[in-house]
């Protein structure tokens, strides 16, 4: 065998009452772990690997298969073989890649003959072995018969896995494109590919026969000892190694001739022909030559949709969660992309340091620095697993996390970017973002968007998309919200399509390139993510009142060429009326007519998943009259707080103001001259003041010109459960009734949208209106919020929806432990 030579803030309080968080442990990067595999370029000559890495997920190399392939293959009926098995590792095989592509497994023919036994033995090759019941013809068809003989039958219980067999070694022939390769391969790959790999116990005793552990590969190329050792049992044993263990590990092997092969230098914690065998030696003793058999790796049990290896002292703490988790994912998956594996999958998992040692090195003794890992390819996956009941809520996310990427093996996924490539998976294991889990992330995608900048110069390209950046700006995170961007586009179907063709898929959505997508997902994000206006609004301004018949509204937009709906509100958000539709001008008139009192504006974009801004409020007003535009309908006041009184611009030059509790059967006088420039005026609300309250303004000069408020409701506080007042120590006091203002002083006033204020009933009628947290409420940072010593946070809340496996937040303050 040949070795290769090597060269070697401002800080914020956010209130928020719905929001999801999915926990996951943040550890450093491992310092020895199979699962992540790393590059580094010693030599100008190594710009093809440098290339390869730019453009795959080095964590599933094997997932390419060709584009357009049907995953229906159906063959003649073959006497006595179970076709369906035959069809099923069809297309297993198919989702198996070689690096850069090459060979396609459209070039791969596989043609069945069935022979006779005596047909069989007058035609098979001079270096059949005596257990062979079939072989590859030189044109590539492949020739079978039924086992007869003790020999066959000690190997092959049917005609079915004769041609099994034979099938998976025409395709490792057309894997590597060459017949000239080791027995390791030749007959290892198929024994194990082909479900006819011998027991634990055969394989334990072959590879005692052949000294325990092996020098080097060559040893199993003797075909004397192959037949009195029986290397088949060892060389199934590599089979299962390579595709369980080493991921599918076939693209790394280089160089393969019938004596010996190379590996690439860049497979992690492999590097050359020596560290594989390594490798595989400590396999040997793991899996198979361990003596206490509750240490011994073992398939330790079988589910619907896998095959789990592990050792028993790992599986009792580790399932049934590990398999509910995937066994539910897995189901869910298939149903959203319409695919299925037509093979079980093989699941192999470990406790990090016991991974770690079979791949050659060691935790030292110290804890792990990373405890949940893990990759997949398209007919398995590879992962740790807890060493404590504590741990195993960490392993949620990367067991869904990873099984997407198997299920990308099989879409089957094209040549995706990297957004694309890490998205897809961050995506599946999440699932949408929900308004709620959008206010959770939303601090996180902007930071990841600005390091991105900072990264490139500017915001990627989609060619920059491309690249697998070190350090990492947060691509795993864009990717999430991109692949979330393209389902809300058109769900599950247009997600699953851009994986296999992106191209293909933004043109079938009326997109000429992919840049032109990206900008949308962009704009989407500044608006959605980010909570840019969608447009500058130029007028009208807030606290300009408008006195004429009709309003001009103008803007400037954030993206010139979105068309845009122009909306007005003059029932607090209630019902909308449209005034323009679908333009891309910046202008446009709102016939208002005689109409006085607020009004709201929303623009949207009704082809960009209609993400929209609220604007306002704005008073029309008539200057001749009088018209009282706070408190509004239904909000709620507490006896002993200052309500502001609010009117619109008018020329009368002062007023008398007045409450009613009787529906206006009688009027009690709170100030009988009030000049009107201010425009408000600061009530007291009197303590014995309690139930439905109506406020009056009043011309002094006329009586006849005056205007009523809206009922609103007078409440009373509570020293216990509130509703509670101003005092002393009061940082922050949000009612929620009127505004989104600070009853205190100490601490700026909050920022949200005004319309999620709702009159929803809640279960204590005295507390009044409260925020939607259809999106977040934040309030900037002042020194009074640094929270030292004692201090106390009280909310009511209404929860209206739970998310299992989320931790559910009221306050977050965001940059503080």
């Amino acid at each position: 065998m040949k070795e290769n030579n090597v060269t070697k803030k401002n800080i914020t309080i956010v209130i928020a009452l719905f929001i999801l968080l999915s926990i996951v442990a943040a550890f450093p990067e491992p310092k020895t772990t199979l699962f992540d595999f790393r590059i580094e370029q010693t030599d100008a000559n190594d710009s093809k690997i440098n290339e390869y890495y730019q453009n795959h997920d080095l964590k599933n190399v094997v997932q390419k298969s060709s584009e357009g392939k049907s995953n229906s293959i159906a063959l003649s009926d073959i006497a006595g073989v179970d076709m369906q098995s035959i069809n099923n590792k069809i297309e297993v095989l198919s989702h198996h890649g070689r690096i850069w592509g090459n060979p396609d497994f459209s070039a791969f023919t596989y043609s069945f003959k069935l022979l006779t036994a005596s047909e069989y033995q007058s035609q098979k090759p001079t270096d059949a072995f005596m257990f062979e019941a079939g072989f590859v013809a030189p044109d590539g068809t492949i020739n079978i018969s039924e086992p007869t003989t003790t020999e066959q039958r000690a190997v092959f219980q049917n005609v079915t896995q004769v041609a099994l067999y034979y099938l998976c070694q025409s395709y490792i022939y057309h894997f590597y494109q060459t017949r000239n390769i080791p027995l390791l391969f030749k007959i290892g790959f198929p024994v194990f590919e082909a479900g006819i790999i011998p027991t634990d116990a055969a394989i334990k005793t072959a590879v005692n026969a052949y000294g325990g552990s092996f020098s080097s590969f060559d040893v199993l190329n003797d075909r004397t000892a192959f037949i009195n050792k029986n290397g088949l049992a060892v060389v199934g044993a590599f089979g299962e190694f390579m595709n369980i263990f080493k991921n599918w590990g076939y693209p790394m092997i280089t160089n393969i001739n019938s004596t010996g092969f190379d590996v690439l230098s860049y497979w992690f914690n492999v590097d050359n022909w020596a560290g594989l065998l390594g490798d595989f030696n400590r396999y040997l003793s793991y899996r198979f030559i361990e003596p206490n058999e509750n240490l011994r790796i073992q398939k330790y049990m079988e589910t619907e949709h896998f095959k789990y290896y592990t050792r028993p002292v790992d599986g009792t703490l580790n399932f049934p969660y590990f398999s509910d988790v995937t066994e539910n994912a897995v189901v869910e998956y298939s149903n959203n992309f319409n695919v299925k594996f037509a093979e079980k999958l093989s699941y192999f998992t470990l406790p990090t340091c016991i991974d770690a040692e079979i791949e050659g090195s060691s935790c030292n003794g110290e804890p792990p620095v990373r405890v949940a890992g893990g990759t997949a390819w398209s007919s398995g996956m590879h992962s740790t697993c807890a060493s404590s009941e504590d741990q195993l809520p960490l392993f949620y996310h990367m067991n869904r996390h990873e099984l997407a990427h198997a299920f990308q093996g099989i879409l089957p996924q094209g040549t995706v970017t990297a957004w694309l490539n890490e998205g897809f998976p961050q995506f599946c294991a999440a699932g949408p973002m929900t308004d709620a889990i959008l206010n959770e992330m939303r601090q996180s995608g902007i930071d990841c968007m600005a390091n991105s900048i900072a990264y490139f110069g500017h915001r990627p390209t989609y060619e920059e998309t491309r690249i697998y950046p070190s350090p990492d700006y947060g691509y795993y995170t864009l990717g999430r919200f991109f692949i979330d961007y393209q389902y809300k586009r058109g769900g599950y179907s247009l997600v699953k399509a851009i994986q296999m063709n992106d191209l293909a898929a933004y043109q079938s959505l009326g997109y000429t390139s992919e840049q032109a997508f990206l900008d949308d997902f962009y704009f989407d994000f500044d608006v959605r993510v980010q909570k840019k206006p969608i447009v500058t609004l130029i007028n009208p301004i807030i606290n300009i009142d408008q006195t004429e018949p009709t309003v001009n509204i103008s803007w400037t937009p954030l993206k010139a060429d979105i068309k845009l709906n122009v909306s007005v509100s003059t029932n607090d958000g209630k019902s909308w009326t449209e005034v323009v539709n679908r333009t891309t001008n910046t202008s446009c008139v709102w016939n208002s007519g005689n109409f006085s009192a607020r009004f709201y504006i929303k623009i949207s974009a009704p082809d960009n998943l209609d993400v929209s801004t609220t604007y306002g409020p704005f008073i029309k007003s008539d200057l001749t009259s009088l018209n009282l535009i706070s408190p509004i309908n239904n909000s709620y006041v507490i006896a002993g707080d200052t309500l502001n009184v609010k009117w619109a611009n008018t020329n009368i030059q002062n007023i008398k103001l007045e409450y009613s509790i009787n529906d206006g059967d009688d009027w009690f006088m709170i100030n009988n001259n009030i000049g009107t420039s201010l425009g408000m005026y600061k009530w007291i609300v009197p303590n014995g003041l309690k139930g439905t309250c109506k406020l009056k303004i009043t011309d002094t000069g006329n009586v006849s010109t005056y205007s009523e408020s809206e009922a609103f409701n007078i409440v009373v506080s509570n020293n216990i459960g509130g509703p509670y007042l101003y005092d002393k120590n009061t940082l922050l006091l949000l009612h929620f009734d009127n505004d989104l203002n600070n009853r205190s002083v100490a601490v700026p006033n909050a920022v949200g949208d005004v319309l999620n204020l709702t009159d929803e009933a809640s279960t204590v009628p005295d507390m009044g209106r409260s925020y939607k947290t259809t999106t977040s409420l934040s309030v900037p940072h002042h020194e009074n919020l640094n929270l030292t010593g004692d201090w106390t946070i009280e909310a009511w809340v209404k929860v209206t929806s739970y998310s299992a496996n989320n931790s559910m937040y009221l306050f977050w303050k965001p940059g503080n432990t």
